[in-house]
């Protein structure tokens, strides 16, 4: 039972990601935006920084973020039985191929476009979170 609710979350994990990455620049950049409201109230030193500046950080944490858990959450779901090695392996395929194929989704959203950089940092950010479950 537990790893049917494990693969669930995964699947909507999934969902939410291409949810995000489906929304047209105007609601994505209003998004950051008021993330970037929020962060400033709490970090004032956030203010005497350049807003695109610090709305650039924001994305790129949030793929980041979202691949980490994705991460996570896919290494998670299979079987504990199975070897630690051939669950990383399939767990940072699963992360690389959702990561271009969300990239590769988000060409077709009107004001996005597609990026390696991004890419990498989802990548980046599964990695980190595959490793932290290797150490723990």
């Amino acid at each position: 039972m537990r790893r049917y609710i494990s693969f669930t979350l995964v699947i909507l994990w999934m969902l939410l990601i291409f949810y995000f990455s489906g929304r047209n620049a105007d609601v994505s950049s209003a998004q950051s935006e008021g993330v970037l409201q929020v962060l400033r109230s709490i970090f004032p030193v956030l203010n005497s920084l350049d807003q695109l500046d610090v709305i650039f950080i924001i994305r790129k944490a949030a793929h980041f973020f979202m691949y980490f858990l994705l991460a996570i959450l896919v290494y998670r779901c299979q079987k504990p039985e199975k070897k630690s090695l051939e669950k990383t392996l399939l767990t940072v395929a699963v992360v690389f191929i959702y990561a271009v194929l969300d990239e590769y989704h988000q060409s077709f959203v009107l004001g996005r476009s597609s990026s390696f950089r991004d890419v990498l940092i989802d990548f980046s950010g599964g990695l980190t979170g595959i490793f932290m479950l290797n150490i723990i």
